[in-house]
């Protein structure tokens, strides 16, 4: 890519290389933004302006590593959820749109004023713990995780939010949490099966948040054998998984005597999250 480019000249140049992206204008545009600690405003306003070699030489790496499908999201250290900027790193997932479904549920589900406590299994980024804190400030809410990487990444994000609040623990989903303390339990745990085909970009995310034993059952088997437990009378439990795991989900859910078991589905129409109540 050279040294002593024009933003404008750098950014034909990226995303040319960068064809395999179905967003690639959008991704160069972000990196060189990135590169050089600028808004994308401020390329648009400055075409002109060119790169020292410290810049281009950083912007070229970037750009490198991208088209080697490394997410943009660990290349910028930042991920958009819920109108949130989060700081993520490759020891935790790239928070997903279809995932705001959970938050949107479990909103819908609790109203605003309502106290109540609330467990995110397997945070990672803390995004759906941060989200329904910020939605429902009288829920008293935790997040946990195995991970303890992933759960530095989220109290970070949680400090840097405003919600430093939310109690951060560490464990093996539900295992540890005492009978009938929640009222609300979320999770997005892994549930992709080892043998399943996926995305390119899954291989650079941490393979325990993303595949699971069992044909991906297992995380989802193990939450709910737990769940009704862990419910206090009247609370909800919300899971996503895969799209074809919805029959196996609201199976799992019945066999511990839940009540009112609903599979909700995506903006693409699939099955992404069930809903179920203790009684």
């Amino acid at each position: 890519m050279g040294t002593a480019l024009t933003v404008a000249t750098a950014l034909r140049a990226a995303t040319a290389r960068l064809e395999m992206s179905e967003s690639a204008r959008l991704d160069a545009e972000l990196l060189l933004a990135h590169a050089l600690g600028v808004t994308r405003t401020r390329l648009y306003t400055t075409p002109e302006f060119q790169l020292d070699d410290m810049s281009a030489a950083r912007f070229e790496a970037l750009v490198e590593a991208r088209a080697r499908h490394t997410p943009l999201a660990y290349l910028t250290g930042q991920a958009e959820f819920w109108s949130m900027a989060l700081h993520v790193t490759p020891d935790v997932l790239v928070p997903r749109p279809e995932t705001e479904l959970l938050v949107e549920l479990c909103l819908a589900a609790w109203p605003r004023n309502r106290p109540g406590v609330l467990i995110d299994l397997g945070t990672g980024s803390g995004a759906i713990a941060a989200a329904l804190a910020h939605e429902r400030p009288a829920l008293e809410v935790f997040a946990s995780d195995a991970s303890a990487a992933a759960l530095s990444v989220a109290r970070a994000n949680f400090e840097r939010l405003g919600l430093a609040r939310i109690g951060c623990l560490r464990g093996e989903w539900l295992a540890a949490i005492a009978t009938q303390s929640c009222d609300v339990i979320v999770s997005n745990p892994p549930y992709v099966g080892a043998d399943e085909a996926v995305d390119i970009a899954v291989g650079f995310e941490p393979a325990q948040a993303v595949f699971a034993a069992d044909d991906g059952g297992a995380a989802l088997a193990c939450i709910i054998a737990e769940a009704r437990r862990c419910l206090k009378p009247h609370g909800f439990i919300a899971l996503e998984h895969g799209c074809n795991q919805g029959a196996l989900v609201r199976a799992l859910f019945a066999g511990q005597a839940c009540v009112r078991i609903a599979t909700h589905r995506d903006l693409a129409c699939q099955e992404r999250v069930t809903v179920a109540w203790r009684d």
